[in-house]
């Protein structure tokens, strides 16, 4: 045998295996205006995976951005995208999926609808960190979205949209909208009538998450609004359902409405083209109309909304408006805080924001939702002030004797579980308000007291038992 050949051999087999098997590349970090004068430069020569890092100043461009990459400012306050006189319909495009922006000032852009940005068909990006100023518009989802996250972004006097979920025909689904700051938006005044949502969410736009943003308007526009239809002139409106979307715990302040699900398509007619919504642990106050759904029947299901602070809206805290003679029979408010103990007023009979027909709301909370989320001596004390008042509410020719004799010794009874709950004593606590309270006041159970139940003393018992739950977290 030939050693030496077979050596040789073996040496170039090796060999041609170094040199075909390819070394994984490094990501790259490319700085601007070191590497290259403008951002748009350094997106064109970037590989997908590299990291653009631009130092303070203004740029004078808009940007689009059609690979998977980082881009982030140095300083959102120090590093600006200018649009004065640039005629592009958005600051920043991103058409690619896994793009990474973060850390810009972007204003000035103010031709066509003048989007800060705009992602058109791209998945699981992450937009944050940005100030959007001076705009036509803020921020757009369009068109095939999906499972992408905006956070942490201040969009400020923006007379359109804020942040849009725009699904048209490809939908827009499973995106969270988180910890934004939309202030001062939507009060542009098209066709002679303020109508525009800061955060609209449409056209098969479903299973989003819009949650623990402060949303504050101008006293125009919608906070919130949800409709299923594509967007269009009248006439040309297409159906496009959507479902799922939950709203939870954001501040949504000064708007004409504050949060409006509109189930109705006025180009076709038809109806039930929004389901599903959750609302819950917003606060919504300070609107004409905290929220409003309308375009639904008894086959619909518009979703329900809960455990929220809804309160100081001027003419109703929630309305459930009939269209073209349809109307959702019972929309599900249960459980939230109407700013008063006694409950909702308008067409029910608390000193709260107004309801109108066909709205659920018996039993309601006592106090403000966030003091039964977590569980603290102070939030339990907070709810048994708010049974005291809804005891002193109480009809007095509802009670066997009069009222007046039995309401003062059920309030000594509840001052008494205060002190108890205070000092730590929740055994206690729970016994007195099953036996001394609850009983006197349940028709359905072994009440002595009352001859006839009220809503407000229906509530008043389901919030005893949520009391009693809260109590038993406390003392575990």
């Amino acid at each position: 045998m030939n050693y030496g050949k077979t050596i040789l051999l073996f040496s170039l087999v090796v060999l041609s295996m170094i040199i075909v098997t390819p070394k994984a590349k490094a990501d790259s970090v490319i700085y601007v205006p070191d590497n290259y004068s403008t951002i748009q430069e350094a997106i064109n020569a970037a590989e997908e995976g590299d990291t653009i890092i631009v130092r303070e100043g203004v740029y004078h461009e808009n940007l689009v951005i059609d690979k998977p990459l980082t881009l982030k400012g140095v300083s959102k306050e120090d590093v600006i995208l200018d649009g004065e006189g640039i005629e592009a319909h958005y600051g920043v495009h991103i058409i690619a999926d896994g793009v990474v922006i973060r850390s810009f000032t972007i204003r000035g852009f103010t031709y066509g609808w003048g989007w800060g940005v705009q992602l058109t068909d791209a998945d699981n990006c992450i937009v944050e960190d940005l100030k959007i100023i001076e705009c036509n518009s803020g921020l757009n989802l369009y068109k095939g979205c999906d499972n992408n996250t905006i956070q942490y972004c201040e969009i400020i006097d923006i007379g359109g949209h804020g942040i849009s979920i725009y699904g048209s025909s490809e939908g827009c689904t499973n995106n969270l909208i988180k910890e934004n700051k939309i202030i001062g938006c939507a009060w542009y005044q098209p066709y002679g009538k303020y109508h525009l949502p800061a955060i609209p969410v449409f056209s098969g736009a479903s299973d989003n998450v819009i949650e623990d943003n402060i949303v504050v308007g101008t006293g125009v526009g919608y906070g919130i609004a949800l409709w299923g239809y594509t967007y269009g002139k009248p006439g040309k409106r297409s159906d496009m359902l959507e479902t799922g979307n939950t709203i939870r715990n954001n501040i949504i302040s000064n708007f004409d409405i504050g949060i409006y699900i509109r189930g109705f398509n006025p180009d076709t007619g038809t109806i039930n083209l929004v389901s599903e919504t959750e609302i819950s642990f917003n606060t919504i106050t300070y609107n004409r109309i905290g929220v409003k759904v309308k375009g639904f029947d008894a086959s619909g299901s518009p979703g329900k909304m809960n455990y929220n602070n809804i309160e100081n809206n001027t003419e109703y805290g929630v309305l459930n408006e009939p269209y073209n003679g349809c109307i959702y029979p019972r929309y599900d408010t249960t459980l939230n805080w109407w700013g008063d103990p006694t409950g909702p007023g308008g067409l029910a009979t608390g000193a709260g924001d107004p309801v109108s027909d066909n709205v659920d709301f018996e039993p309601w909370l006592l106090a403000p939702f966030e003091n039964y989320i977590t569980p603290t001596v102070e939030g339990v004390v907070n709810i048994l002030e708010g049974l005291k008042d809804g005891i002193e509410a109480l009809d007095p020719e509802d009670f066997r004797k009069p009222g007046e004799k039995r309401k003062e010794p059920l309030i000594r009874k509840v001052d008494a579980v205060i002190r108890q709950v205070k000092v730590g004593a929740f055994d206690g606590a729970i016994e007195k308000l099953e036996k001394d309270i609850k009983e006197k006041i349940d028709v359905d159970g072994k009440a002595d007291w009352l001859m006839k139940d009220s809503p407000l003393s229906r509530t008043l018992v389901a919030n005893i038992d949520l009391l009693i739950e809260i109590i038993e977290m406390l003392e575990r």
